[in-house]
C-alpha cells in the first residue's frame, strides 16, 4: 500500500486500457467489449462526427489522443475510472490497486462494488483478489458514514439472506439483512433446471466486513472463508 497515490502511474494503466483493441459481442449487434465504449460508435470532439470504431481507424486513432489528453487532465482516480465502461471498472482496479494509499484504495473499491453486479464472477478477478481487497480496506471508508452507522447500530448477532438461483452460488460475498430482498434475487432468473435457494443464518456483527445501503439491497459483505463458522438454513423455493 502506498503512502500516496501514483497518480501518474495510474493514468499511464488507463491510457493502457485505452489501446486494448475492442472486440464485437458475439451476437449483440454494435455492442463491443472495450474499456471506453460499450458501442462500436464514438464521438469525435476535434471534427465534430461519429465515428464506426472499426472501420474508422484514422478518426479512432485521433480519438484515443483526446481521450489521453482528457485522462491527463484528471487530478484525481475517481474521476479517471468512471470514464470507463462499467464492466472493466473492477478489472482497472485490480491493475491499479498497488499504486493506491488506503483512503483512494478503500474509496475506489467501495465504488467498483457497488458497480459491479457480480464481482465474484468475473473471470478476471479471483476470490483471493476480493477477500484481500477487502480485508485490506478502512471500512471507515469502505462504508458511508451513515452505513456505518447503521451497521454499528445492529445488534451484536445479525440474521442475514441471501437468495440465488442455483445452490453452487451459495458461498458468496453479499447478502442482505432484508428476507424480502433475498428472495427477489432468488427468483429473478429462472432457468431450465435452476433449484432457486434462499439462505439464512445468524451472523456475529463484527464477522461483517461492510453494510452497503446505495443499491438499496440492505446489502451486507461477508467473506466466504467465514461461512464455514456457520451453519447456514436453505429453503428451496
Amino acid at each position: 500500500m502506498k503512502q500516496t497515490t501514483d497518480l501518474f502511474a495510474v493514468k499511464q494503466q488507463a491510457i493502457t486500457f485505452l489501446y486494448l483493441e475492442p472486440e464485437p459481442k458475439a451476437g449483440v449487434g454494435f455492442l463491443i467489449d472495450y474499456p471506453y465504449l460499450d458501442s462500436m460508435f464514438g464521438y469525435l470532439k476535434s471534427s465534430n462526427k461519429m465515428f464506426n470504431v472499426f472501420n474508422d481507424k484514422d478518426d479512432f486513432d485521433l480519438w484515443r489522443v483526446e481521450m489521453m489528453d482528457f485522462i491527463q487532465s484528471k487530478d484525481n482516480v475517481i474521476d479517471i475510472i468512471v470514464t470507463m465502461c462499467r464492466p472493466f471498472r473492477i478489472i482497472f482496479f485490480k491493475y491499479i490497486q498497488e499504486y493506491l494509499d488506503v483512503t483512494d484504495f478503500s474509496n475506489l473499491l467501495r465504488e467498483v462494488w457497488i458497480d459491479t453486479e457480480f464481482p465474484a464472477l468475473n473471470i478476471d478477478i479471483s476470490s483471493r483478489d476480493l477477500s484481500m481487497w477487502l480485508k485490506i480496506a478502512d471500512k471507515d471508508i469502505l462504508m458511508s458514514k451513515e452505513d456505518k452507522n447503521y451497521l454499528d447500530s445492529l445488534p451484536e448477532s445479525v440474521k442475514i439472506y441471501r437468495g440465488v438461483a442455483d445452490e453452487q452460488y451459495i458461498e458468496g460475498y453479499s447478502w442482505s439483512l432484508s428476507e424480502e430482498k433475498a428472495r427477489w434475487f432468488a427468483t429473478r432468473f429462472s432457468f431450465e433446471g435452476c433449484s432457486p435457494v434462499l439462505c439464512s443464518f445468524e451472523i456475529n456483527k463484527s464477522d461483517i466486513i461492510a453494510y452497503m445501503s446505495a443499491r438499496n439491497e440492505a446489502e451486507v459483505v461477508v467473506l466466504p472463508e467465514t461461512l464455514e463458522n456457520y451453519k447456514i438454513n436453505r429453503l428451496y423455493l
